[in-house]
């Protein structure tokens, strides 16, 4: 579940898939990823995730905080 604000572009392992807003869910299969988020006014926001089973990660961001 993507939360960022202002909104990003949204890349996956280095892949854009998308924009927040509108993007607010991803299904993933099992695996780690390394997540980031841009806006092209701030530092690139970069995390790395690991999916397992049916438990949802949720990733919040807020641009300049």
């Amino acid at each position: 579940v993507f939360a960022g604000e202002p909104g990003g572009i949204v890349e996956i392992n280095g892949v854009q898939i998308g924009t927040t807003p509108p993007l607010r869910r991803l299904t993933l299969p099992n695996g780690k990823y390394e997540v980031t988020i841009r806006n092209e006014a701030f530092q690139p926001h970069v995390l790395r995730i690991t999916v397992s089973g049916d438990k949802p990660v949720n990733i919040s961001h807020r641009f300049g905080s």
